[in-house]
């Protein structure tokens, strides 16, 4: 079955650029949200789909596109996605007015994760995590992170992946998480992580 957000999705992509811009102008931010996270967990190519809908409204940047822009760049700033999309020059479509700056995707990662922010300065001394000038550095095994943000409580749970993955350039943790504990078993953690779970004195 087709999830909403895709089919929101195909129905946008086949509708003329004003009339594109309009809709999604008028779509809650809450169905917004939902296209752009079933586009990034799909597998067949709709995420091609979200991009042509970008660049079809850069286009012509008329006051609906902006509007409609601006949303889509809002959306994507707070899941921490905006890397997966070329929004061009954001200036050119932003409000005028004075605005906080956005939340970086570290910064949405921090808000997410409460314990993440308790623990970041004993990862970072242990030498588990490096800041870098684009996010966060992970130093020990993909496998060993996707324990480590499972075992987490994650105040947005539909997040939990795409956010940690854009801080640290990771792809498919889910999937990575899946496969080990199909290969060794969910009791049997890894060994990074059993250095982590000491470290930070995990249960």
């Amino acid at each position: 079955m087709t999830a909403t957000g895709i089919k929101e999705l195909i129905y946008l992509r086949l509708l003329p650029e004003d009339e594109m811009a309009d809709q999604i102008c008028c779509l809650p931010y809450t169905l917004v949200e939902t296209i752009i996270e079933d586009a990034l967990k799909d597998e067949d190519g709709y995420i091609d789909y979200l991009t042509d809908i970008v660049n079809t409204l850069k286009k012509n940047m008329n006051q609906n596109s902006k509007k409609a822009l601006r949303k889509l760049l809002k959306v994507s700033q707070i899941l921490g996605c905006i890397g997966y999309f070329d929004f061009g020059e954001w200036d050119a479509f932003r409000d005028n007015e004075n605005r906080p700056a956005a939340l970086t995707a570290c910064e949405i990662l921090l808000f997410n994760y409460p314990a993440f922010r308790e623990h970041f300065s004993k990862l970072k001394a242990a030498g588990i995590i490096d800041e870098i000038e684009n996010g966060l550095k992970w130093n020990r095994s993909k496998t060993a992170a996707a324990e480590y943000f499972e075992r987490l409580d994650c105040l947005e749970r539909n997040r939990r992946w795409i956010v940690v993955e854009n801080v640290f350039g990771f792809e498919h943790l889910c999937q990575t998480l899946n496969t080990h504990r199909e290969r060794q078993g969910k009791e049997k953690p890894s060994k990074d992580f059993e250095e982590i779970k000491l470290l930070l004195d995990l249960d």
